[in-house]
């Protein structure tokens, strides 16, 4: 059975660009991705991807859940693998997020519970998506950029200091730290964004796959933050 890789991510990230980077590279089509352009609150590419809320994965047994996206995977995925994400309110991050900072004796508290279940499962992995530089301008900027739109696309209050409360975002996100069980990967965005070409290497060797030619790869990255720049 093909595996199953989870992309954990907090909203508003590159999420567009992950899941096509991902997919193409296991192998997907363009009629299974069903790629949309996002015009608002902010310019993203959105890609198909069999998506739980975090309610349904709770509620589900291990072995039910397992049964669902094997079966999805048949139908959707390809040879090499699904790829599937965890709807949460605040985010869709299974090992902790930006709005993560509960801290005890020094220690931050990850709540493990959805992400237990998951790799619980034979043949299923999850990707994390962070930042590997947080001065990255895809943080500093792109990424403030869009969490203001939007609040204001939300009419929320406004943010006194964005840079401020970027700072604690960052600060909780940069003190997770990951499983090293071998079946999490730790996907950096402002890499995958700068085209870095060793981690590229690491996430298809973490997928199972070859790589993809790097003027293919690096035409979709080029594509994207042309896009997001228009």
């Amino acid at each position: 059975m093909a595996t199953t890789f989870c992309i954990s991510h907090n909203h508003d990230d590159f999420h567009g660009l992950i899941f096509q980077i991902v997919q193409r590279s296991l192998g997907y089509t363009d009629s299974q991705m069903f790629k949309t352009d996002q015009t608002s609150p902010y310019k993203d590419y959105y890609y198909f991807g069999e998506s739980q809320t975090a309610t349904e994965v709770t509620n589900k047994t291990t072995s039910v859940l397992k049964t669902y996206l094997d079966d999805q995977a048949t139908t959707d995925g390809t040879s090499n693998g699904l790829v599937w994400q965890v709807q949460g309110d605040k985010s869709n991050c299974i090992y902790g997020d930006i709005h993560n900072n509960e801290v005890s004796d020094g220690v931050r508290n990850i709540d493990t519970t959805l992400y237990d279940k998951i790799v619980s499962m034979a043949n299923s992995k999850v990707i994390h998506c962070t930042w590997s530089d947080w001065t990255h301008s895809s943080w500093t900027t792109t990424f403030k950029n869009r969490i203001e739109a939007v609040r204001a696309a939300n009419s929320l209050p406004a943010v006194s200091n964005q840079t401020e409360r970027l700072k604690h975002f960052s600060d909780n996100m940069a003190a997770i730290t990951y499983p090293s069980d071998g079946k999490s990967f730790v996907l950096y965005q402002d890499k995958i964004i700068d085209k870095d070409a060793t981690h590229y290497t690491e996430l298809c060797s973490f997928l199972g796959v070859t790589t993809l030619g790097t003027s293919t790869w690096n035409g979709y990255v080029d594509a994207y933050t042309t896009y997001i720049a228009s």
